[in-house]
């Protein structure tokens, strides 16, 4: 599963940066105030410069980052069952695709929020769809949950008991 996904992350991180690039250098000039936060009915609530379009990309780049080292050294990974030489390489296997899952949502979420920001400063009458976020931490906080549970059910069946 992580080969498939790594390249639809990479492709998002992508197109996040080609976003920002676009929204800061592009002939399409932004004004000199952007804004950075928003009510939960999508309004403006904070104002700031279009430099703080940086924040997404940077971060996005940061967690992926780390997400990738996280995979690199599988002995700095948590699980939430007890690991046994029987068990241990399929949990890992389940955790490494819970990463590659998790990596592509946050990649997905900031492009989203950025390209939605972009949109909103060139066209302020739309307003920002505050839609999107349930469905993102559902998706984040669900791909946690049925991991989670894969896990256990591995544990199980290292026990013998499935």
């Amino acid at each position: 599963m992580r080969k498939v996904l790594e390249p639809f992350t990479l492709l998002a991180l992508g197109i996040l940066v080609s976003i920002t690039i676009r929204a800061l250098f592009g002939d399409d000039s932004l004004p000199l105030r952007i804004p950075v936060r928003v009510d939960s009915a999508g309004n403006p609530s904070e104002w700031g410069s279009p430099i703080m379009l940086l924040t997404l990309p940077s971060v996005a780049v940061v967690i992926y980052l780390l997400f990738t080292v996280v995979t690199k050294v599988p002995s700095i990974f948590h699980y939430p069952v007890q690991v046994t030489m029987r068990n241990r390489l399929r949990l890992q296997a389940a955790a490494f695709d819970m990463i590659a899952w998790l990596k592509l949502e946050f990649v997905c979420l900031f492009t989203w929020v950025q390209w939605a920001t972009v949109r909103v400063v060139r066209h302020p009458e739309l307003g920002l769809p505050p839609q999107i976020s349930p469905f993102i931490l559902v998706a984040v906080f669900g791909t946690i949950a049925c991991y989670a549970a894969i896990m256990f059910r591995l544990e199980r069946q290292g026990k013998g008991l499935d």
